[in-house]
């Protein structure tokens, strides 16, 4: 018996309607262990009883037919994702997210071992910070170490990241035809995919690139592609088996690509367009990690230029 004698009494003569008329024998099957487990969940309210009890009864019916019968044990992520994104996925979205949050809250009361705790993230994730100088200067030189099972595929992947900020998909998809002069010893690079862009090169990634191409150009084979490789993870596994402390992390790179970027002072519309989407809390991040700080006399002088 609930402490609230209300919601006791909502939980222990509710009836789902919507399921009732077409399947009556099995939510008479059904009812005792859907209130049971909606009392477990202790709701504050009667309209909270009843929204964890429209929730749970119409799963529970499903949860019958489909596995011949409905316990406790039933109210598992999986099920539950199932139940919401494919058994229900004409329905609306909103009823969809309304049901999931209610089997999720009792599904943890009920059946803790199958929804283990985890913590609340507070606010949004930092971005990830760049590398110093001398850790990206060590990932250089050990990109196209001679001893190396597959230098061109690292000579990319460590140039793509340091020298043009690209995301691992993006570097996967590089082909030899993708990267072109522009002048002065310069290159630059055509990002394939979603965000497609054109990125010049870092001038301290210039030779990787020169390097991996025309190691993938010597090679017997016919394939262009810069890596060898269609598997979106690819990128990700190379970077992190450089033998350096703990490899390489693809978003620390893009992150030390854009700071450089930022301290060069490369206008923020351009750096739009050379990186692709960018969020304003990112940059700040990124921004608060150079260093680099301005006084308040500073800021007026500078902004008088607007």
């Amino acid at each position: 018996m609930l402490a609230d004698p209300q919601v006791d009494a909502v939980v222990g003569t509710w009836v789902p309607h919507g399921v009732r008329d077409q399947h009556p024998q099995v939510v008479a099957e059904v009812l005792p262990t859907v209130r049971q487990v909606v009392a477990a969940a202790e709701p504050a309210t009667p309209t909270a009883a009843r929204r964890l009890l429209w929730a749970v009864a119409p799963m529970g019916c499903w949860a019958h037919r489909t596995l011949g019968a409905f316990n406790a044990c039933d109210i598992n992520p999986r099920n539950v994702e199932v139940w919401t994104c494919v058994v229900n996925r004409k329905r609306p979205r909103g009823w969809r997210n309304a049901s999931r949050a209610a089997l999720r809250r009792v599904g943890r009361a009920v059946n803790a071992e199958a929804w283990p705790d985890q913590p609340e993230q507070v606010g949004r994730p930092p971005a990830r910070m760049p590398y110093d100088a001398g850790h990206e200067a060590a990932f250089r030189a050990v990109a196209g170490m001679p001893d190396a099972q597959n230098p061109e595929a690292q000579l990319w992947v460590v140039a793509a990241a340091f020298g043009t900020g690209q995301r691992g998909p993006e570097i996967v998809a590089g082909e030899t035809g993708d990267v072109r002069e522009v002048g002065e010893g310069r290159l630059a690079v055509r990002v394939r995919g979603r965000d497609a862009r054109l990125v010049p090169v870092r001038e301290c990634c210039t030779e990787l690139v020169r390097r991996a191409v025309r190691l993938v150009t010597e090679r017997s084979d016919e394939s262009t592609r810069l890596l060898g490789s269609c598997d979106r993870n690819a990128a990700g596994r190379i970077a992190a088996s450089l033998p350096i402390t703990d490899g390489m992390s693809l978003r620390r790179a893009r992150a030390t690509w854009l700071t450089a970027h930022l301290v060069a002072g490369t206008p923020l519309p351009v750096l739009r367009q050379i990186a692709g989407p960018l969020s304003v809390a990112t940059l700040d991040d990124l921004l608060a990690a150079t260093g680099h700080t301005v006084s308040a006399e500073q800021a007026v002088t500078e902004a008088l230029r607007a």
